[in-house]
């Protein structure tokens, strides 16, 4: 009989093994269109993030309004596509960072790649813009738990407005719990 292997670490700064995939629940899924945070509209980010020791924001929409109003995100996380379709050739967000990670993640899923890159991106002191292939939008979990308390993760919801999550021990808690309802699947 086969050993189960011991439960991921969701801890600030701790890498996921290569191969690891998270797939979002059926009924996890009710819970992601819930808000973590007020929603507010894309012109007020700014203000928002006001004395945030760091942002990072994840999403072609809320990425590009944070630049376009004057925000330098520690990291974006994008994947090139908004509900309207493709994201401009001249949008801020193809040109953001200092450095580029690119990293494949399916929809409904976070892939070890994906994970890391906003692990590690979390922990420069350079921006980063990660570009996934795939869909981006899980990455606001990984962002909570690898950035410093007072830092704030920018996100959108379609439709309804922006997010700002600050960064504390309870946001990283709801974020880990969230985490661990993921079916996950190791490579062989």
């Amino acid at each position: 009989m086969g050993r189960r292997a011991p439960p991921l670490a969701f801890g600030r700064g701790v890498l996921l093994p290569e191969g690891v995939v998270l797939h979002l629940p059926e009924a996890g899924r009710e819970r992601l269109a819930l808000p973590f945070a007020e929603v507010f509209e894309g012109k007020d980010i700014a203000s928002r993030v006001e004395g945030a020791r760091a942002v990072a924001a994840v999403g072609d929409v809320t990425a590009g309004e944070a630049v376009r109003r004057g925000v330098r995100p520690r990291f974006i996380v994008v994947d090139f596509k908004t509900k309207r379709g493709p994201v401009p050739q001249d949008d801020a967000v193809r040109t953001y960072g200092d450095e580029v990670e690119r990293v494949r993640s399916a929809p409904a899923t976070i892939t070890a790649a994906l994970y890391n890159a906003v692990a590690r991106a979390a922990g420069r002191g350079s921006t980063t813009r990660i570009e996934v292939e795939g869909e981006e939008d899980l990455a606001v979990m990984p962002a909570i738990i690898h950035m410093e308390a007072g830092a704030t993760v920018l996100y959108g919801l379609p439709d309804r407005g922006v997010t700002a999550v600050k960064v504390d021990d309870e946001s990283r808690r709801l974020a880990r719990e969230f985490l661990e309802r993921f079916v996950v699947e190791r490579a062989h």
